[in-house]
């Protein structure tokens, strides 16, 4: 039997060579982007649909209402383009943010509610504070997980839900039937 120490593949989500440059990365010349291919992003692999399918799941294992994120827990924050770091980053702050508003229409009466942004703040570890990001409603879903270690379990279980998909990244049938017995 292998195992992700025998096998390194078990380790990482399904890929195959980009179809559309080969595999080489660079694809026709682009004076914005230069010869980068589109489609893989230079890397010369895509991730096949069962792949994906099992990015998905450990993106969902890893997604909670933002009100239930707490402090010390680590939440992702995607990078900006004013040069803001995107990673894993220490939860300092959680709760509403009176200083900002949204408004949201009542259907009843027509009117708008001002009610304030749900807010989760986070410390890069390089003494900067403030990175993070506002939801208009709480309970919608933040990439946050309690401790690093949840990383690690999470693309386990992904990896392990990897190998029970067929090529077009559905459960097979094979495993469905063992499941409900």
């Amino acid at each position: 039997m292998d195992t992700p120490e025998t096998n390194p593949l078990l380790t990482a989500f399904e890929t195959m060579t980009c179809s559309r440059c080969g595999g080489g990365g660079k694809y026709s010349y682009c004076q914005m982007y230069g010869n980068t291919c589109f489609k893989c992003h230079g890397a010369g692999k895509v991730y096949t649909k069962r792949g994906m399918a099992a990015i998905a799941y450990r993106t969902s294992l890893r997604s909670v209402p933002a009100n239930q994120v707490q402090v010390g827990w680590l939440f992702y924050v995607e990078g900006s383009v004013f040069g803001g770091k995107a990673g894993w980053m220490k939860v300092v702050a959680v709760g509403e943010d009176h200083g900002s508003k949204w408004g949201k229409k009542n259907p009843e009466t027509g009117e708008t509610e001002w009610q304030p942004y749900f807010t989760i703040s986070c410390d890069a570890g390089d003494g900067v504070s403030g990175y993070g990001h506002s939801f208009c409603n709480p309970t919608d879903l933040a990439k946050a997980i309690p401790d690093k270690g949840y990383l690690k379990t999470t693309t386990k279980l992904a990896l392990e839900y990897q190998a029970t998909l067929n090529k077009t990244g559905q459960v097979t049938k094979s495993r469905k039937a063992k499941a409900t017995a």
